[in-house]
């Protein structure tokens, strides 16, 4: 294929893939299922990594009538996660939160871990999450660590800094 005849994908584009990819599915994919009855049950909820927002919006959808708010650094997720109004979208990444123990629940599903990569990094991040406590859940998936149960290649996928 020449150079002027390349298909070229937006960023959009690749948010909305995505979501087809990986549909966020507590039925039928267990990590997600383990998650969603977390998030179910807390009053409040942050997404570190929300990516479009799947999970928070399927809690809304669910009746969850707490607060949720999802952070990523990705615009072009967020524009796709901003499609549910009724869900607090921030772009930004777990270091340059500033929020102080004000949620009762912190998740980092998935892909996102693949961004931390010492436990260092990892410490760092759920320290502007939660400074000083220890709540909340964070982790990859719980079928597989370190991986998702859904697309080996989508866990290669460069990331942009949770």
């Amino acid at each position: 294929m020449r150079g002027d005849d390349a298909v070229v994908f937006s960023d959009a584009d690749a948010a909305a893939l995505y979501d087809q990819v990986n549909p966020w599915d507590p039925e039928q994919w267990p990590g997600d299922g383990f998650y969603d009855e977390l998030v179910r049950a807390a009053g409040s909820v942050l997404d570190v990594g929300c990516g479009t927002g799947a999970m928070l919006r399927l809690a809304r959808e669910h009746g969850h009538r707490g607060r949720l708010v999802g952070l990523d650094p990705d615009p072009a997720a967020l524009a796709r996660a901003r499609r549910r109004a009724d869900v607090e979208w921030v772009e930004g990444t777990a270091a340059s939160a500033r929020w102080d123990a004000v949620f009762d629940l912190a998740t980092m599903t998935g892909h996102a871990f693949q961004c931390l990569v010492t436990d260092a990094e990892l410490g760092a991040s759920l320290t502007a999450v939660w400074p000083g406590t220890g709540t909340g859940a964070a982790g990859p998936s719980p079928v597989r660590a370190g991986r998702s149960s859904r697309s080996p290649a989508a866990d290669r996928a460069p990331c942009k800094g949770i």
